[in-house]
């Protein structure tokens, strides 16, 4: 299985390993003249790395390594049921953590982290809701992904499921939805954003619910909004806002896109004050 899954990951990510290697010799960081297999011996295997080098050391005791090892790291199953291990990208490590932190800070009680198309949002969402269940100073919390699409809801329960998260539910009626939260259940929550329309209560006071939002400008400004901030007045909300993907690299856009990012980050921002 280690072999086949090798095989796979090699086929998926080659051309983009060959991409960075590119760069660097196109930087004059390596020699352009080395196969691949020759930059990995020369560069690349552990018994070259050079283990004196102060900068590896410093990411050890700053415990990047072990947090990635720990939260970052997960085995998936993909549909051929076979089973391969997902890391963290940079972005993913890094949006997560700034979520982590603002949780465990406590204030301010919300946030906004925009997305590229491609960026990896979904397994950001993964990662950011693995790391908060696990954490010991939020007490065991809930965290509950927000979507206000039915394909929306289905692609962020695969991934959730693909990655073999525990404890994962679904509310797919608003009866299911007032049942977890006045059960007060300690889980990750999957749902859309309607399930909060009929909603006229508090359903839990806790401050240890997350909400993380999934494009939330559709939705977020008008009565489902407001109904869900009702229902779970304490909890802290996280909106992932994606930035148009057909804009991107295009200089004759660049300022269509700024304006695009002002008006969104103004509106996001009247929402949640």
């Amino acid at each position: 299985a280690g072999d086949t899954k090798y095989d796979f990951l090699v086929t998926e990510i080659s051309d983009k390993i060959i991409q960075c290697f590119e760069l660097l010799q196109s930087d004059g960081e390596i020699e352009t003249d080395l196969t691949l297999r020759e930059i990995y011996n020369k560069y690349i295997h552990p018994e070259v790395i050079d283990t004196t080098e102060q900068g590896i050391w410093d990411h050890l005791a700053a415990g990047d390594v072990m947090d990635i090892f720990q939260f970052f790291t997960m085995f998936a199953t993909d549909k051929k049921y076979r089973k391969y291990k997902i890391i963290c990208r940079y972005q993913q490590f890094e949006g997560a953590n700034l979520i982590v932190d603002r949780v465990v800070a406590g204030y301010p009680k919300k946030g906004l982290i925009w997305h590229f198309q491609g960026s990896g949002k979904s397994l950001l969402m993964v990662f950011a809701a693995q790391k908060l269940r696990m954490i010991p100073e939020l007490k065991n919390p809930t965290v509950v992904i927000v979507d206000d699409r039915i394909d929306l809801e289905t692609q962020i329960t695969a991934t959730f499921n693909a990655s073999d998260i525990p404890n994962l539910e679904s509310a797919s009626t608003k009866e299911k939805l007032v049942e977890f939260f006045r059960g007060d259940m300690r889980k990750i929550l999957i749902t859309t954003i309607f399930k909060f329309g009929e909603v006229d209560c508090e359903l839990n006071p806790r401050d240890n619910i997350i909400v993380m939002v999934d494009e939330a400008h559709r939705t977020q400004e008008g009565d489902l909004g407001e109904k869900m901030r009702m229902a779970l007045p304490n909890a802290e909300i996280m909106i992932h806002q994606p930035l148009m993907g057909g804009l991107q690299g295009q200089a004759t856009d660049i300022k269509i896109h700024a304006d695009h990012i002002i008006r969104m980050r103004k509106k996001l921002n009247t929402i949640m004050s």
